[in-house]
C-alpha cells in the first residue's frame, strides 16, 4: 500500500508540474476569491473550490494573498517550508514555495506576518514577477485568497485579476460590504471591465441566496454600470466547522455535505465559462506590483 501512495503521489506531482506543449502562449486563468467582511467563508470556499477543479482534472494553484493573516496551510492541516514571503524575500524560488494539497491542488502561503509585495525594490521585484511566469506555464487556475475587507492590497489585487468571486452572506452588513468591496476595485481601475460573479455563503435556501444576488446586481447595474453574475450558494452546513476542526477541507471530510455539493456546483460553472484574457498570471503580477 505504502508504494501504492507514493506512486499515486509522483503522478500527481508529474501531472502538476507538466507544462503545455507550447508553453510560449499559455497563461493561467486567474480568479482572486474577496469578501467585503471576515467570517463569511471566504478562505474555505476557495480551498474546497480549488480542491474540487482538482479532482475534476484541472492544475490548480492557490495563492494565498491574505498577507500576514495567512490561514491556508491551517485549513488544510499542512505545514509549507516556505511561503510568498521568502520569494519576496529572495530566499526561496516558486518552485520551492509550491506546497502539495489534497488530490494534487497546490498552494501558496502568503506568510506571518507578511505585509506584501509593493515595497520591494525593482530589481527584486522584476525577478519576483519572473518567478511567477512559471506558474503561468504549470497551471489552469490559480486562485487568489484575499485578505478580508477594503483594504488597499484587497483592492490592489481585484483591480489586477481576471475575474473575482465575491463572497457574501444574506446579513445585511455583509452585503453592503461586499458591494462597497466591488465598488471600491471598480474606482481603482476605472479604465478597465472587471468580470465580478457572487457567492452567497449560509443561505437559509435558493430563494434567499438569490435575493442577495438580485439586491447587489441591481446596484451595481445601476450606480457602477456592470452587470453581476450568481456562480452559486451554500447552505449554512455544520459540517463545514468539523472539518475545519479537523484541519481537513470539508471536500474531502465530507464529501457529500451540503456545502461540498454547492461548491462542486460553483466549480463547474467557472470550467463552463470562458475566461477573460487578462494576460495570465504574469500580467497580474505585473498590474499588482505596478
Amino acid at each position: 500500500m505504502t508504494d501504492q501512495a507514493e506512486s499515486l503521489r509522483s503522478a500527481i506531482r508529474e501531472r502538476a508540474f507538466r507544462e503545455p506543449a507550447d508553453s510560449r502562449s499559455a497563461s493561467a486563468r486567474v480568479v482572486a476569491v474577496a469578501s467585503g467582511k471576515g467570517g463569511v467563508g471566504k478562505s474555505n470556499i476557495t480551498v474546497n473550490l480549488a480542491i474540487t477543479l482538482a479532482s475534476a482534472g484541472k492544475r490548480v494553484v492557490v495563492i494565498d494573498a491574505d498577507f500576514g493573516l495567512a490561514n491556508i496551510e491551517i485549513l488544510l492541516g499542512v505545514v509549507p517550508e516556505y511561503s510568498l514571503r521568502d520569494v519576496c524575500a529572495g530566499r526561496a524560488d516558486i518552485r520551492m514555495a509550491l506546497t502539495e494539497g489534497p488530490l494534487g491542488a497546490r498552494f501558496i502561503s502568503g506568510g506571518s506576518g507578511f505585509s506584501g509585495g509593493p515595497g520591494m525594490g525593482d530589481a527584486a521585484r522584476n525577478k519576483v514577477i519572473q518567478s511567477f511566469m512559471f506558474l503561468d506555464r504549470t497551471a489552469d487556475i490559480i486562485i487568489i485568497d484575499t485578505g478580508a475587507g477594503i483594504s488597499e492590497n484587497v483592492v490592489g489585487v481585484l483591480a489586477a485579476a481576471g475575474e473575482t468571486v465575491v463572497v457574501t452572506t444574506p446579513e445585511p452588513t455583509s452585503v453592503a460590504d461586499a458591494y462597497g468591496l466591488i465598488k471600491a476595485a471598480c474606482a481603482a481601475d476605472p479604465g478597465r471591465r472587471p468580470d465580478f460573479s457572487v457567492f452567497v455563503n449560509r443561505a437559509e435556501d435558493a430563494r434567499e441566496a438569490r435575493g442577495v444576488y438580485e439586491r447587489l446586481d441591481r446596484a451595481s447595474r445601476r450606480f457602477l454600470s456592470m452587470p453581476l453574475r450568481l456562480i452559486g450558494w451554500a447552505p449554512n452546513d455544520p459540517n463545514v466547522a468539523r472539518a475545519v476542526k479537523r484541519r481537513q477541507a470539508a471536500a474531502i471530510a465530507y464529501p457529500d455535505t451540503a456545502f461540498t455539493r454547492a461548491v462542486r456546483s460553483a466549480a463547474m460553472d467557472m470550467i463552463g465559462q470562458s475566461a477573460p484574457e487578462r494576460g495570465g498570471l504574469a500580467g497580474f503580477i505585473s498590474k499588482l506590483f505596478g
